[in-house]
């Protein structure tokens, strides 16, 4: 073997080992940006603001595409088949509530099918949502917006991972009681 052949053939073999390093390296996230503890700090107590943000974010971006697509569809309310009914956090009382999601469908209806296919799924979500809220912070004058908020990024994070798509635009309340 010539002397050529021998100087390439451990520059390839220093190349591939430098390229597994650093394929390594970045697949253990030595390259992620590290949070600092006042950064950190401050997303923990702004997680439902910075959450509301990314929502609004992605709604925008959601109904710029639809928007595209606008001739094809029209706006539905579908409304849940019977209310729920929840405990509130560590209360006595409970809350009920009837529920329409307002979405974008396709003429043929294919979102309300799924939607209905889903229907336990999505109630179970919504649930979810209801049994966390605290009685102190229903005394806002904004719970209700929030709570709307709050079950529409519920229903539509639900609706991600199964459809791969977000299409609830809002919800609405036809009954809400809180005893």
């Amino acid at each position: 073997m010539g002397t050529n052949k021998k100087i390439t053939l451990i520059f390839m073999v220093i190349l591939l080992a430098g390229g597994l390093a650093a394929g390594a390296a970045y697949s253990l996230g030595m390259f992620d940006k590290k949070l600092t503890a006042e950064e950190t700090i401050y997303f923990m107590e702004n997680e439902r603001e910075i959450k509301a943000k990314a929502a609004k974010r992605l709604q925008d971006e959601e109904a710029s595409r639809r928007e595209k697509e606008r001739k094809d569809f029209v706006e539905v309310y579908w409304k849940l088949d019977k209310p729920l009914l929840a405990n509130v956090y560590r209360s006595p009382k409970y809350i009920q509530v009837e529920i329409a999601l307002l979405l974008d469908d396709n003429k043929k209806g294919d979102l309300v099918k799924e939607l209905e296919k889903h229907n336990f799924g999505i109630r179970n979500q919504l649930l979810n949502v209801l049994s966390a809220q605290q009685e102190e912070v229903m005394a806002s004058q904004y719970w209700r917006k929030d709570l709307a908020l709050e079950l529409k990024i519920a229903v539509n994070d639900f609706l991600e991972e199964r459809t791969g798509f977000r299409e609830v635009k809002d919800v609405y309340f036809g009954e809400l009681v809180v005893q």
